[in-house]
C-alpha cells in the first residue's frame, strides 16, 4: 500500500521512531510478533528500503550482544549469510552504525538500544540489482534524520500490548 507522510508518520510512531519514510513508497509489515515489528517503505523500482526493526529483548545486553546474537543471527538464517562489511560506534556511543550484507540485501543501518528495547533503522538496497542513486539517498536521509521518542520504552515493538499473543504473524526470519 503506497502510503501519505501522515500514514507513514503514524506506523513509525507506533515503533517508537519519529521519522519521515519518503513520499509515495509501498510500505507493508515484513513481519510481527511479540518481541518484534519490522516494517519496510519500498521505493517505486523495488530495488532500494528505507526500514525499521523494533524489538524488545528478554533483558538488557548492550549493542554488541543485540547485534550479533539477535540481528546478525537473524539475518544469516533468513539469506543463508550476513557480512559486517563495517561496523562503528557514532562518538557519543549512543549508537552503533553498520553495513551489512545478506544474502539478498545490503543493509546500512543505524542500531540502537535502550535497556531491553532496541531498533535497526536502515536504509537497504538489493544485492542482485544495481544501486538507485537518488532512492539511496531518500532512504538514507530517512534513515539519518530518525530518532527515538522519549516514550518508546512504555509499549513493545509496533505498540503491542503485553497481553498480545507471541504467536507470528508472519514467517520473517528477523526476530
Amino acid at each position: 500500500m503506497t502510503t501519505d507522510r501522515s500514514t507513514s508518520a503514524q506506523a513509525l510512531s507506533e515503533l517508537g521512531v519519529i521519522a519521515e519514510a519518503p513520499a509515495g513508497w509501498t510500505v507493508r509489515t515484513v513481519s510481527q510478533d511479540a518481541r518484534h515489528t519490522h516494517l519496510v517503505w519500498e521505493s517505486p523500482t523495488g530495488a532500494t528500503a528505507f526500514g525499521v526493526i523494533a524489538f524488545r529483548m528478554p533483558w538488557p545486553v548492550g549493542h554488541e550482544a543485540a547485534f550479533k546474537y539477535g540481528f546478525i543471527a537473524s539475518m544469516r538464517r533468513a539469506e543463508g549469510e550476513a557480512n559486517v562489511l563495517s561496523k562503528d560506534w557514532t562518538d557519543d556511543r549512543s549508537e552503533l552504525r553498520a553495513d551489512v550484507e545478506g544474502g539478498k540485501f545490503l543493509v546500512r543501518m543505524r542500531f540502537i538500544v535502550r535497556g531491553v528495547r532496541g531498533w535497526s533503522i536502515y536504509a537497504g538496497t538489493l544485492r542482485n540489482q544495481p544501486i538507485n542513486p537518488d532512492e539511496l539517498t531518500l532512504a538514507e536521509s530517512s534513515r539519518n534524520t530518525a530518532s527515538i521518542s522519549s516514550s518508546s520504552d512504555d509499549q513493545l515493538p509496533g505498540g503491542l500490548g503485553a497481553d498480545e499473543s507471541s504467536a507470528s504473524r508472519s514467517n520473517d526470519p528477523i526476530d
